[in-house]
């Protein structure tokens, strides 16, 4: 593509001076993996039965599956972000991949390849304000399946795929919930680092979208 400015060399006199591009528009990602500023969940936690009326926001893993432990027994991860800058629908690049979920798994029962589902919640909820429990959000989720992926050894990535453009985004405020293959038996459990564990592997979502074909004004040089 091609750009053109006009500059003067006086103080003030610098005009408002479009930059025209031949392209019609050009790809960018939001909340790319190497920008750690911006991918940061703004919350997270993990609900369980076992402790209906409890909350796990300030704990460094965001766990699903079932545990023996009495005051946990099955347990289901929430995530969710600050979209308010999310691009429109209309700038959204079509295509399974063009968004995702990207989880650290540090822990898990066994090394063994399981799926991991996470579904869109239904209601709003926070670190302060609404917080979660297993009494008030268990079933806080949409009847279909968002994502999946097979989870196995631990300390890898794993990541959850979907169309922005043709499914959507999870609603802001609400995120997504993730539950184990199988909620009976503590084989199937995974754990995901938090925005709170130690180190550099917070929860992410990315998206692919085109920036709008006018890239702005210059109004001072």
């Amino acid at each position: 593509y091609s750009r053109w400015v006009t500059a003067y060399k006086g103080a003030n006199e610098s005009a408002r001076v479009a930059l025209p591009s031949a392209m019609t528009s050009y790809a960018a990602t939001w909340h790319n993996w190497d920008n750690s500023s911006q991918s940061t969940a703004s919350a997270d936690t993990y609900i369980a039965s076992g402790t209906p009326d409890g909350n796990w926001r300030y704990a460094d893993d965001v766990t699903c599956g079932f545990s023996s432990s009495a005051s946990l027994f099955i347990r289901r991860g929430m995530v969710q972000f600050d979209q308010s800058s999310l691009p429109a629908v209309g700038l959204r690049r079509a295509g399974t991949g063009r968004a995702s979920l990207r989880m650290y798994c540090p822990a898990a029962y066994s090394s063994s390849s399981y799926t991991v589902t996470v579904y869109r919640v239904t209601a709003d909820w926070g670190e302060t304000g609404t917080i979660p429990t297993w009494n008030t959000f268990n079933a806080s989720k949409e009847g279909a399946a968002w994502a999946a992926t097979a989870v196995a050894a631990v300390n890898n990535y794993y990541t959850w795929q979907w169309d922005p453009y043709a499914k959507g985004m999870p609603v802001n405020n609400r995120g997504l919930m993730f539950l184990a293959q199988d909620e009976s038996a503590a084989t199937w459990v995974k754990g995901f680092a938090s925005k709170d564990y130690t180190g550099s592997y917070p929860p992410e979502m990315r998206m692919d979208y085109y920036l709008p074909a006018n890239p702005g004004w210059i109004t001072s040089l």
